[in-house]
């Protein structure tokens, strides 16, 4: 690879070059730069806002994805306390699904919901109601109440 430099000008607070990046006789590359002696003087850039550092690349990405995995495991195979003051624990997934098999899942209240209905859109115009509610979704969590 060649670099031809160019001077375009030299002055006394102001320096500028081109650049010319050439490569089996093809320029491949050009810049225009100048720089400039530090001096005091007005800022026109606005400050630099609070913002979260940039994600960093992990060296052995395989490792946090095994820690990740793991952590997820203990989380469904043990016990412990989600909110001691609610009294909310953590059962184990098999224990969580044997005491929903045995004891059922709680019914819905009858009547009319109590959201507002939404409608939603089709190729025949606007298309059945539907209320928000029933668009959530309905997981079972592995946490249960006591």
């Amino acid at each position: 690879m060649l670099y031809e430099v160019e001077r375009i000008r030299d002055g006394r607070s102001f320096a500028t070059r081109r650049v010319v990046a050439i490569q089996q006789g093809q320029a491949i590359f050009s810049l225009d730069v100048s720089f400039q002696v530090a001096e005091k003087g007005f800022e026109h850039a606005h400050p630099m806002p609070n913002v979260p550092p940039l994600p960093k690349l992990q060296a052995k990405p395989e490792e946090g994805l095994a820690r990740l995995r793991a952590e997820e495991e203990r989380e469904l195979t043990s016990y412990g306390w989600e909110n001691r003051d609610q009294g909310v624990v953590r059962v184990p997934i098999e224990r969580a699904i044997e005491l929903i098999s045995a004891r059922g899942l709680p019914a819905r209240k009858l009547g009319p919901p109590a959201v507002e209905p939404v409608s939603e859109p089709n190729e025949a115009g606007l298309g059945r109601v539907l209320y928000a509610a029933a668009l959530a979704p309905a997981g079972v969590a592995a946490m249960l109440r006591w």
